[in-house]
Parts: structure tokens; sequence; C-alpha cells
């Protein structure tokens, strides 16, 4: 086998694409290594053969990965116990030579800079679930894709739920969990602004509509629509 260390990084591109039987084959016992000296005595040819062991060569690597706030995983949290063992069951019966390391390296903003520090030292995470920033560290090479792993489970993936992750044709991050963002009014600004609260908007272009209208009307002091932040690098979120 190579003396050649398997990184973290190489660990992922051989498990997305299927190499894993590759790998473990490479680890095939070492034939022993036979060197043949002839010496000449007298006029006489003797040839004398020396057997040289090889060493056993070493079992596949192990490889911790990285996972950075990857829901579900924290081992502090009793509630969400049940759930990581069940997850690290599976993922240890497929790769009984990889460890699993969670870090919480917080949420949105906080993450986003973390994330930003460790990719300029060379030390980001193997696995990160976070906010919808992943589309610019994908276009400078930080992200791996993931086509070649979903194959098996894409057609059963909503495509808006990963829009967001793919840069030029390639899938570079799935959701972990999803959920609905529900529309929250308040009917005091929108009686204030003129509208009947009880008639909500049915349509995208009446929303707009009325969201401007209540915006107007607001003068600063309310609006007819928010978004949740942080915007700016965020593009695509909500």
């Amino acid at each position: 086998m190579s003396e050649k260390q398997l990184t973290r990084r190489g660990f992922l591109r051989m498990v997305a694409t299927g190499g894993a039987g590759a790998f473990l084959a490479a680890c095939a016992p070492a034939q022993p290594q036979v060197v043949r000296e002839t010496v000449v005595v007298e006029k006489e040819k003797v040839v004398k053969e020396t057997v040289i062991a090889q060493p056993e060569p070493a079992g596949p690597q192990k490889v911790e990965l990285v996972g950075w706030t990857v829901h579900g995983m924290d081992p502090e949290v009793e509630a969400t116990k049940p759930y990581a063992e069940a997850v690290m069951a599976h993922f240890q019966a497929k790769y009984p030579n990889a460890t699993f390391k969670y870090m919480d390296m917080g949420w949105d903003e906080k993450l986003r800079e973390n994330l930003v520090t460790a990719l300029l030292g060379g030390t980001g995470p193997d696995i990160i679930v976070g906010e919808n920033f992943i589309q610019p560290y994908a276009e400078i090479g930080a992200f791996l894709a993931m086509d070649d792993i979903l194959h098996d489970v894409k057609d059963n993936l909503i495509p808006g739920t990963y829009a967001a992750a793919v840069l030029g044709g390639k899938i570079y991050g799935v959701s972990q969990l999803t959920g609905c963002f529900a529309f929250e009014r308040n009917p005091n600004v929108i009686a204030e602004a003129g509208l009947d609260p009880d008639k909500p908007p049915k349509y995208w272009s009446e929303l707009l509509a009325q969201g401007a209208a209540i915006t107007k009307a607001g003068g600063d002091r309310y609006y007819g629509y928010t978004l949740q932040g942080p915007v700016g690098f965020l593009i695509g979120g909500i």
C-alpha cells in the first residue's frame, strides 16, 4: 500500500466516487521479496538466495471527519442522542475506519465568519450545515460536488430545497432538514394603511402591491414586508 497519507478530502472524494473497494483492495498482503546473489568461487558458480520478509501492511488508515453545526449530532444534547446514535451506527457500519467529530461553530453570520477564517487558514471542515452561503465558496473550490453520491436519491429530492446550492449544473449541498416559513401579518398595520386585514393577498402580485402600499403609508414607522437577514453576501436566501 502506498505510504502517501490519505487526507480527509481524499477520503470524501473516494467515498463520493464509490472508491472504497479500490482502497481496501490496495491493502492486499505483500509478497515476500527474494534477492538472488551470484558468487563465483574458484570457477564454480554458486547462487545464494536470501528471502526478505515484507512487513505486514497496516490496515486502512483511520480517518476523522469534522462536521460543523450538523443538526442533531451534538453529543451534549440529550434530546437528540437517539438520532445521533442511529446516524453513527449506519455510518460506522458502512465506513468502519472513519469517525465523526462534531463542532458547534455558531450559526448565521458567526458561522460564515468561522468558515471564512478556516478556509483562509486551510483548516476548513469536512462537512458543514449552515445558512444559504454555498455558491460563493463552491465557486472558489472550497466545496466538493455531490452529484456522484446523489444519483440514487436525486429523484426523491425537491429541487427547491437545494436550488441555491447548484452551481454550473452541479449540486454542492442538500438540505439536512427543510421547513416552510409562514406569512405573519399585523392586522393593525394593514388597517392603518387603509387595507382590509380580513382579505389577505391570494397572489404574489397582490402581496407585492400591498407591501408597497403599506411601506408608503408607514412613512418609515413600519414596512409592508421584511426580510430575514443577513443579506448582501446571501444571494437567494429568505
